[in-house]
């Protein structure tokens, strides 16, 4: 539940028309993910909701993963 919040920070609650039309007082949406998908973006912008997200979320773990994969792809040592 937002409340009487803000500041609002989602991960995989969508926040759709509907939702954002009720909260006026809502100034900042935080995104914690590297995608918008679960906010109305074009809704928040004319409501005057600043929309934000994590571009380099996870970006170390991709990384890590994609290089253990290499390595059992090659080398099989998993």
């Amino acid at each position: 539940a937002i409340g009487n919040a803000q500041i609002v920070y989602t991960n995989k609650t969508p926040l759709p028309k509907a939702v954002l039309e009720n909260v006026p007082w809502v100034k900042f949406i935080g995104v914690l993910a590297t995608g918008y998908n679960v906010v109305d973006v074009e809704v928040a912008k004319q409501l005057g909701i600043t929309v934000t997200n994590v571009p380099a979320y996870s970006t170390q773990s991709v990384a890590q993963f994609t290089m253990a994969l290499l390595l059992e792809m090659c080398h099989h040592v998993g």
